[in-house]
């Protein structure tokens, strides 16, 4: 963008911008009570490894998010040049409904169901959220940036972090209450049908936020219905393909986030080799939430000032460590919970940074487009390599019981990601190729 441009774009959002910023706040945090009670990541995998289920159907299960992307176009192609937050509130509770009446009617009627049949119906619940969310997110975090300032999206990032983090801190006292208070699985399904009435409820806020339309998308598209999106992915492809710093980008985000994928089996190393309950679980989606509010803090004033790339660099330093540590725990004779904390912790603190790069890079490398489309199609270039990523691994361990290798691969995929980013990456906001300025040598 030019300085024009920016000054512009900045004028249109502000007025609204304190209104909007403390409406997205109050969103993050009902849902951080609502992720201490029922995340996907951490509590879900946790859930079904509980009631049997096999790795590769809980990989398949946690990265279902990306499975359903391809809807982030539709959704971005009709929503385009409307207004974001009147359909939020619907997306979320339509996500949640088969959720909720599954979890209340589990804990009301316990042992009604076979193994075989509670694992199969909990798996098409889960899918449907996940088609849902993942429509309904996308949305929102488009709305989130367009309702920000440039400058100010990163520390708005990083304090929407910092309250999900606060709020799922605070749940978690009353979420281990709810583990230990009754038995496995009915703890869980007393904690999903909080959770997910809790979110349903938070989205509503979502009615309240004054969007900004940005002129040059302010007018709908010309040709509407499905043959209208094909034509508009067809033209969007070929102009974010034909871009070379966006494809070198979107190349290394996607062994990024293949890296980032992999950190689920953490949680099942550490529930199949220590036997961790379901309130020593609760911790993970702690440290998930809480680092990546430490992470934002600092990384936020660093995209602000810096841009994204050098928030790559960061995540890709994160994920690297992270992966070495789990690696080196999984190796003991007795692994160390403490390690497999830290690791996880580090990884999803380092990982929630992700979504945010991806969207903000593309955004500024590919100008006056649909910010919902982009991270859209960012997402389904990203789909086989996840799809791939986790249900193989998941299968690898089912087979030999060893994670040591998917934590060594985690480790090389976040070496070659950062190197990539270091080196072959241009930052958008300048003609610098490196994030950092490098002291230059005197003779």
């Amino acid at each position: 963008m030019s300085a024009e441009d920016v000054e512009r774009y900045d004028h249109g959002v502000s007025k609204s911008f304190p209104r909007n910023r403390l409406l997205i706040l109050g969103f993050e945090f009902a849902w951080g009570i609502g992720m201490s009670l029922g995340m996907l990541f951490t509590v879900v995998p946790s859930y079904m490894t509980v009631i049997g289920a096999p790795k590769s159907l809980i990989g398949f299960v946690v990265s279902s998010w990306t499975t359903f992307s391809p809807l982030q176009l539709v959704a971005g192609h009709f929503l385009a040049g409307r207004y974001k937050h009147r359909w939020l509130p619907v997306g979320y509770t339509v996500s949640v409904v088969p959720w909720f009446l599954y979890s209340t009617l589990s804990f009301l009627f316990p042992g009604s169901l076979s193994d075989t049949a509670r694992l199969a119906l909990f798996t098409v619940v889960i899918l449907w959220f996940a088609a849902f969310f993942t429509v309904s997110d996308a949305t929102y975090f488009a709305m989130t940036m367009d309702t920000a300032p440039l400058r100010k999206r990163g520390s708005l990032y990083a304090w929407r972090l910092i309250i999900l983090g606060s709020a799922t801190f605070l749940a978690s006292f009353f979420t281990r209450w709810v583990m230990i208070r009754f038995p496995e699985p009915r703890n869980y399904h007393l904690s999903f049908a909080i959770a997910t009435v809790v979110y349903a409820s938070g989205s509503v806020l979502m009615l309240f936020v004054r969007e900004y339309i940005p002129h040059h998308r302010s007018s709908r598209t010309e040709r509407s219905g499905m043959h209208g999106l094909v034509e508009r992915v067809r033209s969007l492809t070929h102009t974010v393909l034909g871009n070379p710093n966006y494809r070198i980008t979107l190349f290394f985000f996607v062994v990024l986030f293949t890296a980032r994928e992999l950190n689920v089996f953490v949680v099942t190393f550490a529930r199949d080799q220590l036997g961790i309950s379901g309130s020593q679980v609760v911790i993970f989606t702690v440290l998930r939430i809480f680092l990546a509010a430490v992470f934002a803090v600092g990384v936020g004033r660093i995209a602000d000032r810096k841009g994204f790339k050098a928030v790559t660099l960061i995540m890709s330093a994160g994920f690297a460590v992270a992966f070495a540590i789990v690696a080196f725990a999984s190796r003991q004779e007795t692994p160390s919970i403490v390690l497999l904390y830290l690791g996880y912790g580090l990884h999803t603190g380092a990982g929630a940074l992700s979504i945010m790069a991806l969207a903000s890079m593309s955004a500024e490398i590919i100008e006056k487009q649909d910010t919902t489309v982009l991270i859209a199609l960012g997402n389904i270039i990203v789909l086989p390599f996840v799809l791939l990523s986790q249900p193989l691994s998941g299968l690898l361990v089912d087979i030999t019981g060893d994670y040591f290798t998917i934590f060594v691969l985690g480790f090389v995929l976040s070496v070659v990601g950062a190197g990539g980013f270091l080196f072959l990456v241009q930052e958008p906001r300048g003609r610098r190729m490196y994030a950092f300025r490098f002291p230059r040598r005197t003779r």
